[in-house]
């Protein structure tokens, strides 16, 4: 990924510091869950992460309008959504439909951004151009798998295939929401703007 532009470079950037963030986490984080069971406050806790995400769903779905026929499709995404959230019956658990949704939205930007900025460069599409939204559900479902890798390591925590299949379900739950957007406007590359100088400027 040698031809980055700045603006992949922030998406990137973005993903990456965020699943640095889950697993430097990974140690610590049952030392905040705990206490916070201990004083009857952890399923409030997650169910106000939960309604703020869905703030912010009511607030892109506003914003990103997909059209009807679109939208229709985020019926069965929704209803789906909830089946797997009535699977997880931990917090805990619950806790990874947000972690890795976000992940999930994260690598969709930069694999989109990708796709975008290469076909503006009149460029064949890469591995992960190709297909945004597969691609970023592969690279973040990686990123689950090496979540619960770091969790074998660890004492007192250990490695579950149910953990890591929460966290596939949610980066695809959420990149399949994402992918209904309407495409962005289209990127225009540096070199393509160095050419119309205010002079040349057709308006």
């Amino acid at each position: 990924m040698s031809d980055l532009t700045p603006r992949q470079h922030r998406w990137w950037i973005a993903a990456g510091l965020y699943l640095l963030f889950i697993y430097a986490s990974v140690p610590f984080i049952r030392g905040l869950t705990n206490p916070l069971r201990d004083a009857n406050r952890l399923r409030f806790t997650v169910g106000w992460l939960f309604a703020s995400a869905a703030l912010a769903f009511a607030v892109w779905l506003w914003r990103h309008w997909p059209g009807w026929r679109r939208a229709a499709l985020l019926i069965p995404i929704l209803a789906l959504y909830g089946w797997v959230l009535q699977q997880a019956h931990q917090p805990e658990e619950q806790l990874h439909l947000i972690q890795y949704g976000l992940l999930g939205l994260l690598l969709h930007a930069a694999c989109r951004a990708r796709q975008r900025e290469r076909r503006a460069e009149s460029k064949p599409p890469d591995l992960l151009s190709r297909r945004p939204a597969l691609s970023a559900t592969l690279l973040a479902s990686l990123g689950g798998w090496g979540d619960e890798g770091i969790q074998y390591l660890i004492p007192e925590r250990y490695y579950d295939l149910r953990d890591v299949a929460f966290n596939c379900a949610a980066a695809a739950l959420a990149i399949s929401i994402s992918a209904l957007a309407p495409p962005p406007k289209q990127y225009q590359s540096p070199r393509r703007k160095s050419r119309i100088s205010p002079r040349n400027d057709p308006s």
